[in-house]
């Protein structure tokens, strides 16, 4: 857990460096921009990480958990590609972390900017995108969770990590007020 922790602190840098340089706003590509919902799934984690490569963080294997066996993402939108400019680091290596989309620096401190994941996984462990899910922590298996199902690692929008145990993850939770936001409205949390 102390790498995961590690990655995330360096995550958690560099979105404080983007956001300096942004208006005070985290990273998202426009297609998250235009529509944090995308019912069809246009607005990737994955592509609104990107925009950190390389300029705010140089080491890729910073967004894979060592303990996540089945680093995947979502495939990009076709204007994600377009505003990456071909370079779609993530979509071929992967990331292991969830992102809370649509938040800025004005949002909460204790709200969760960025968890290691937790989603259903197919059968032939292809992952589908869906919610950031605690239910998944306990149903979900090897490519949906990274950490068993003994709970998560969050960086904080105010830039602390921590560990939270399952137990303290629910509804609205002090440690997790953005675990159960509805779909599409900031803060809400998507797996990659």
């Amino acid at each position: 857990r102390a790498v995961c922790i590690s990655n995330l602190k360096q995550i958690g840098l560099a979105m404080k460096m983007y956001s300096q340089d942004y208006r005070e706003f985290f990273p998202r590509t426009s297609a998250a921009a235009l529509s944090v919902t995308h019912a069809a799934g246009n607005a990737t984690t994955g592509a609104s990480f990107n925009l950190l490569y390389p300029k705010y963080i140089s080491a890729e294997k910073t967004f894979i958990c060592p303990s996540d066996l089945t680093a995947t993402t979502e495939a990009f939108a076709a204007e994600e590609v377009s505003q990456l400019g071909g370079d779609k680091l993530l979509d071929s290596t992967g990331c292991s972390y969830a992102y809370a989309m649509a938040c800025n620096e004005q949002t909460s401190v204790d709200t969760v900017l960025a968890v290691d994941k937790a989603r259903a996984v197919d059968s032939d462990y292809t992952t589908e995108a869906t919610a950031w899910d605690v239910a998944q922590l306990t149903s979900s298996g090897q490519g949906g969770i990274n950490h068993k199902a003994d709970g998560v690692n969050a960086l904080y929008v105010g830039g602390h990590v921590k560990w939270i145990p399952k137990s303290r993850i629910f509804r609205a939770a002090a440690d997790f007020p953005n675990s159960a936001y509805a779909t599409g409205t900031a803060g809400w949390v998507k797996n990659p």
